[in-house]
């Protein structure tokens, strides 16, 4: 096939949403090494929003160890380099207060951040160890024991996230993620085959 039947493609997986990125609402992971920072980079569009974690305690990540005590610091994600991040704090958080968060975690050391009216913007969510917080290169200074070590968190309205950095992550959709008009996308991409076919037998 084609550079033309290529790039006719690439416009209807554009043109229909195809390659948006995913919708999520809970994400699961480890922090890479000793020292290391987890990351989740997401766009949001506006609103109220908690993000929770559930660490402490925690076996059902991808090790079975869960940070013992976990910090988030979330920031405005704009561009820069993740070992030399420049975007502006939002908040950070190193305990759950006053009370246990949404994903059914019963230890105070897991943080939570409480977000009201956050603006729509592309976001950075670092995860470390108490009592440190992001500043600026995932590659040092998390305070993570362990060669690894996992985390669940949870978002209590739907992000898109757009990238992960860490060890085994997998994201859980919130919701079905196929946009509404993919049926249509479908439809083009069988017209596309019939045109290719009858061009070859022609």
């Amino acid at each position: 096939m084609g550079k033309k039947y290529f790039s006719i493609i690439f416009w209807f997986m554009a043109s229909f949403g195809l390659l948006a990125p995913a919708q999520a609402n809970i994400v699961i992971g480890s922090v890479a090494r000793s020292g290391q920072w987890g990351t989740i980079q997401f766009d949001y569009t506006g609103g109220d929003l908690i993000i929770d974690s559930l660490a402490n305690g925690y076996t059902g990540g991808p090790t079975g160890s869960g940070i013992d005590d976990i910090t988030l610091t979330l920031l405005i994600d704009n561009g820069s380099p993740l070992t030399a991040f420049t975007g502006p704090l939002v908040a950070f958080n190193d305990d759950r207060s006053p009370s246990f968060g949404i994903d059914g975690s019963t230890s105070s050391r897991d943080s939570t951040l409480t977000l009201p009216t956050l603006a729509s913007n592309s976001y950075l969510l670092a995860i470390g160890h108490t009592p440190k917080q992001f500043s600026g290169d995932i590659s040092s200074g998390s305070a993570i024991a362990a060669s690894a070590a996992d985390y669940k968190i949870t978002f209590s309205a739907d992000v898109f996230i757009t990238a992960l950095d860490g060890i085994s992550t997998l994201q859980t959709p919130a919701t079905a993620t196929i946009p509404e008009p993919a049926p249509f996308a479908l439809l083009g991409f069988g017209l596309l085959g019939l045109g290719v076919l009858r061009k070859r037998r022609g």
